[in-house]
């Protein structure tokens, strides 16, 4: 793999680890605070492969990152190239010599970065990955939903619609009417799922931010939003 974060451990790694090899991995990189600290002086005097080995122990950290995403999209390398690639461009402007805070900020630009490339992964991926997830269900209320909100960029939507639990689906969808054609009010959805209104609001809202710029809403929105 391209980069000293990952030079010391898989040679030619499958396009996508399990579960088994990501714990392998953890095992092979995680090193104890005082070993750390003493790869950080020795790369503050110069010595690349001691900055090698000190950001291959950081790796459990963007793992334990991705374990947030697995369940969508699993650990693929791709990702994980991408936040390497990411965290040594954000070293050619680190000052080894002189931060003393340089694991907490590396740590942080690795957090960062693994986020927002499991997010851009997933968006990318986003129809795939709902065809391996739904049911014949849930694909026709998919469908339904995007319909009626006459949905111009399906991509926004499906990473939308991948992100939302089950259960924030199904509110979704009683909501806009999608099993009898008649949409349900806060107040009823609320009662069938034993929630507040205020809940399935949010719910709602967080879902209708999610499409903003994606999508052109109808007219005919469900009642108590308009």
């Amino acid at each position: 793999m391209n980069g000293r974060l990952w030079a010391s451990l898989y040679d030619q790694p499958p396009e996508k680890m399990d579960s088994c090899m990501v714990e392998n991995l953890i095992r092979a990189s995680e090193k104890p605070q005082n070993v750390r600290a003493e790869l950080v002086c020795r790369a503050a005097d110069g010595d690349e492969n001691a900055k090698g080995a000190f950001l291959e122990s950081l790796m459990p950290v963007m793992l334990s990152r991705m374990k947030k995403y697995a369940d969508m999209i699993g650990y693929p390398t791709v990702v994980m190239k991408a936040v390497a690639g990411s965290v040594e461009e954000y070293l050619d402007f680190v000052k080894w010599d002189s931060d003393e805070n340089i694991e907490h900020n590396l740590i942080r630009q690795m957090q960062y970065a693994t986020t927002r490339e499991c997010r851009r992964y997933r968006m990318i991926h986003a129809k795939e990955l709902l065809s391996h997830k739904l049911d014949a269900r849930s694909e026709a209320e998919y469908h339904t939903i995007r319909d009626k909100l006459k949905i111009s960029d399906e991509e926004r939507f499906a990473d939308a619609w991948l992100d939302m639990s089950d259960r924030d689906r199904r509110i979704i969808c009683m909501r806009f009417g999608v099993e009898d054609g008649k949409s349900k009010t806060l107040e009823e959805v609320a009662s069938a799922f034993h929630i507040s209104r205020e809940r399935v609001s949010q719910i709602e809202k967080k879902f209708i931010r999610r499409l903003s710029g994606g999508c052109v809403f109808s007219k005919k929105m469900p009642v108590d939003m308009e």
